[in-house]
This record gives C-alpha cells, sequence and structure tokens, in this order.
C-alpha cells in the first residue's frame, strides 16, 4: 500500500518536472525567435 502510494507520488513528481522543463523549453524558443526576428527587422 505505501510503496504504490510512493510510486504515485514519484511519478507525479516526475511528470511536474518535465511539464516545466517542457514549458521552459517552449518559452526560451519563442524567446528566441522573437529576438531573431527582432534582429532581421532591425539589421
Amino acid at each position: 500500500m505505501f510503496t504504490m502510494f510512493f510510486l504515485c507520488l514519484c511519478t507525479r513528481e516526475s511528470v511536474e518536472m518535465t511539464l516545466q522543463f517542457q514549458t521552459m523549453g517552449v518559452v526560451s524558443c519563442s524567446k528566441m525567435n522573437l529576438v531573431g526576428a527582432l534582429g532581421r527587422s532591425f539589421f
């Protein structure tokens, strides 16, 4: 019973971390695109 609970907890933690990493990746990617677009329009 306790093992199942521990497994659930670990899975949830890893899922949340994965989601956070994905969000960070998307945000940094869009930031780079934005910077690239600004650079192209200015230079």
